[in-house]
């Protein structure tokens, strides 16, 4: 089968929104200047381009429900497309409860390119530990985690991470010790990173990969620590952004609501997420308004793999 010009990376960055330029906003003053530079312009209010091989914008996260826009209803839609705010009666935190749960097993974009026989796979790394948790219902389990069990698709493992062939959630792995007290497994550089990333991308029709670094920080409210941070995610997708298009594929990356780029709050904002596409099938996302049109564009394209 002939993947060029097919393949969608899409990477989730949780918590990024698009607010003017100033002192909170750790995006101001040329942050992500190797992303920017692709781009064509900063990672801000009123960010827009429409170029054949990029298209930028801001895209709406709310779903037209009032209040602010949260993890579990705002993921749940990026996956499925649905209006999940309308359907459970407002914004729901953290991870998908019962309503959430039930669509996501139903239907998500992971789900349906396999079903469809596309190869698919989500990148980031789990430890043993993590399915522990989740069998003695110490843990929940979050969006991502509920659409690779429904697509039916394997996990990828720290053993897989080691051997390159995952990406762990913050990126450069300098939380692994931390999060499951596994000492072998080495700190590296966030291009290093986006090269296994890039990897998994070049064999697979959807690949996706997950980083809510980005939230926990927007949280925390502290602006030099997010700016610390979007540098090693700005090294990361720029070196990504670079593979993938030379592989011919397309990058996408998005969000599911707002709160780094606003940390004069640790709060969730109502300002719109970063839509941005680049790669051969940039053009598509174009008419991408709302987090709910996600995975119906990244459908569009992939799905055209089965006529090839």
């Amino acid at each position: 089968m002939n993947w060029q010009g097919r393949r969608i990376c899409f990477v989730f960055v949780d918590g990024i929104g698009l607010a003017p330029e100033s002192g909170s906003n750790p995006f101001s003053g040329g942050t992500m200047a190797g992303l920017e530079e692709r781009i064509g312009m900063p990672l801000l209010a009123g960010l827009s381009v429409h170029r054949v091989d990029c298209v930028a914008h801001g895209i709406d996260a709310t779903m037209g429900v009032p209040g602010l826009p949260q993890s579990a209803t705002g993921q749940a839609a990026l996956f499925t497309g649905e209006n999940t705010a309308l359907l459970c009666d407002g914004h729901m935190p953290a991870f998908p409860g019962r309503i959430l749960t039930a669509l996501i097993r139903q239907d998500n974009i992971l789900k349906r390119a396999a079903e469809a026989g596309i190869p698919v796979t989500f990148a980031n790394a789990y430890s043993g530990a993590y399915f522990e948790e989740l069998a003695a219902d110490t843990r929940a389990p979050s969006a991502t985690t509920l659409s690779v069990m429904a697509a039916g698709i394997r996990f990828r493992m720290l053993e897989d991470l080691c051997a390159g062939e995952a990406v762990y959630w913050d990126i450069t792995r300098a939380m692994v010790q931390t999060r499951t007290g596994r000492e072998d497994v080495p700190r590296i550089q966030p291009e290093e990173a986006a090269s296994h990333l890039a990897g998994l991308a070049r064999m697979h029709g959807l690949v996706l990969y997950e980083t809510f670094m980005t939230d926990m920080l927007g949280h925390k409210g502290r602006v030099d620590e997010a700016r610390d941070f979007l540098v090693i995610l700005d090294r990361f997708l720029s070196v990504l952004a670079d593979a993938v298009v030379a592989d011919g594929g397309t990058l996408v990356v998005t969000s599911d609501h707002g709160n780094i780029e606003d940390c004069a709050t640790r709060a969730h904002t109502t300002n719109p997420v970063p839509l941005i596409a680049l790669g051969r099938q940039a053009e598509a996302f174009a008419e991408v308004n709302s987090i709910m049109d996600v995975p119906g564009c990244i459908w569009q394209c992939i799905s055209a793999l089965e006529a090839m």
